[in-house]
C-alpha cells in the first residue's frame, strides 16, 4: 500500500490593522505628493510631506488624497508655531468653501475594519500607478 503525505497548510495569516493603516497613510502621502509635484504654498521641492488639512484621526478623511496637500519642512513647521497663521494659509490655498466640505465629510462616523482599509491600500496604489 502507498503511502501518501499530505501538505498540511499553514494557517493563513491576517493581516496586522496597525501595519495596514500604517501602510495607507504612507501610501496616502506619496499619493498626495506625486499629484502636487511640489510645495502647495511656497513650491519649494525641499523635503517634501503630504500634510492632512482635517486631521487624521477623522477616518472618513483619514486616507483621502482631496484632504492633503504637499508641503515643505518649513511650511509644514509652520503648524507648530504658529497654528492660527498656518490655518490661515491653508484656506488660502484651497479656499473656505473646501474646507468647509472637507471638514463636513470628516465629521462622518467611520470604522475600518481590515477588508476596508486592503480595499484601500489597493485603491492608493492604484492612483500612484496611473499617476
Amino acid at each position: 500500500m502507498k503511502q501518501t503525505k499530505h501538505k498540511t497548510k499553514k494557517p493563513s495569516q491576517k493581516p496586522d490593522k496597525k501595519k495596514l493603516d500604517k501602510d495607507c497613510l504612507d501610501l496616502w502621502s506619496d499619493v498626495v505628493i506625486a499629484r502636487d509635484h511640489v510645495c502647495r504654498n511656497c513650491h519649494s521641492d525641499y523635503r517634501k510631506s503630504g500634510h492632512h488639512l482635517r486631521v487624521k484621526q477623522h477616518q472618513s478623511t483619514r486616507f483621502d488624497p482631496e484632504n492633503g496637500i504637499c508641503l515643505c519642512w518649513s511650511c509644514h513647521f509652520l503648524q507648530k508655531v504658529q497654528p492660527e497663521r498656518f490655518h490661515d494659509m491653508v484656506i488660502d490655498i484651497i479656499g473656505q468653501k473646501e474646507y468647509d466640505r472637507l471638514k463636513a465629510k470628516s465629521m462622518i462616523e467611520v470604522h475600518y475594519k481590515i477588508p476596508d482599509l486592503l480595499e484601500i491600500k489597493e485603491h492608493l496604489k492604484s492612483i500612484l500607478k496611473e499617476g
